[in-house]
């Protein structure tokens, strides 16, 4: 592996134009196929039956929702008593 990393280097630094070209074409290819391809990205911030989402369920199932947690009287009175300052 040491040989053929040195091989490759030495060739690179020899032909520093050629690699350079290539280089280029391969960053061009690259590009070119995520235009012409263009994907989509997936809001989800879910992956059912993984560790962190049974846990999450589990959680949720405790806990429900964090924005009902609170002082009853502070929720009917308008939020007056959850003030701070």
């Amino acid at each position: 592996m040491a040989t053929f990393l040195y091989r490759l280097g030495a060739f690179g630094a020899r032909r520093w134009r050629t690699t350079l070209i290539g280089w280029l074409v391969a960053l061009a290819a690259v590009v070119g196929l995520g235009l012409l391809f263009p994907g989509s990205f997936q809001n989800t911030d879910s992956i059912p039956g993984s560790p962190a989402q049974t846990a999450l369920t589990r959680v949720d199932r405790h806990w429900p929702d964090p924005n009902g947690i609170g002082d009853p009287d502070a929720r009917r009175s308008g939020g007056s008593r959850a003030r701070f300052a």
